[in-house]
């Protein structure tokens, strides 16, 4: 709610695709459809490999070792 109402108004863009596209496709005008293609592709890799950073430097971390006994005495 907040990016449409502080976003829309300072660069025309629409949080929603169809209602960006539609108009786009209507009036013929594909000079910005390029980035309501590419924004979401590079958003979802770039997710991917945060997800998978995220993975692999706390795995592991949950593994907690039991106390042992000290039998010296």
């Amino acid at each position: 709610m907040l990016s449409d109402l502080v976003g829309g108004p300072l660069t025309g863009g629409g949080v929603n695709p169809a209602r960006a596209l539609g108009p786009m496709i209507v009036a013929g005008e594909f000079g910005d459809v390029w980035v309501y293609i590419l924004a979401p592709l590079v958003g979802g890799a770039v997710a991917a490999f945060a997800g998978d950073f995220c993975l692999r430097a706390f795995e592991g971390d949950d593994e907690v070792e039991a106390p042992r006994a000290d039998r010296s005495r």
